[in-house]
């Protein structure tokens, strides 16, 4: 079983327990957790209606543009991050955007690996926030 497929589970079980709106669903994540934002959001891009992945390195599979092309995404990096550097994240933006994606791209000057102050940005809840499924 993919670890996609046991989030995707728990994803469900979630939705079909609580009262969420299922047309505002968001994912993101930081580090590694920002890796498993890309790669989820790729594999199941029917859940998320945004992702925001925080200094990720996006390793996707070949066919990752195609899901997540017209998929709102804000991602986020530090210029100095000395773990996952920054040209990958990079790669991954200027990929999409020659596909025809629009990904917002934020490079946090002089920051390194460790940006989960982003999260104190109330900008990004409010983006997510205007984005729907539907």
């Amino acid at each position: 079983m993919d670890k996609s497929d046991i989030l995707t589970a728990l994803l469900d079980d979630v939705l079909s327990k609580y009262r969420i709106d299922q047309e505002q669903v968001y994912l993101t994540g930081t580090s590694l957790g920002g890796n498993g934002t890309w790669y989820l959001a790729c594999q199941h891009p029917e859940y998320f209606a945004a992702i925001a992945p925080l200094a990720s390195n996006p390793v996707i599979p070949d066919n990752w543009n195609k899901q997540l092309l017209s998929m709102p995404i804000w991602a986020f990096h530090g210029e100095n991050d000395p773990i996952l550097p920054l040209k990958n994240a990079e790669a991954m933006i200027t990929a999409l955007r020659k596909q025809g994606g629009s990904p917002r791209f934020t490079v946090l000057p002089d920051q390194g690996h460790y940006i989960a102050g982003v999260y104190k940005n109330n900008e990004l809840y409010d983006w997510f926030l205007a984005n729907s499924l539907y």
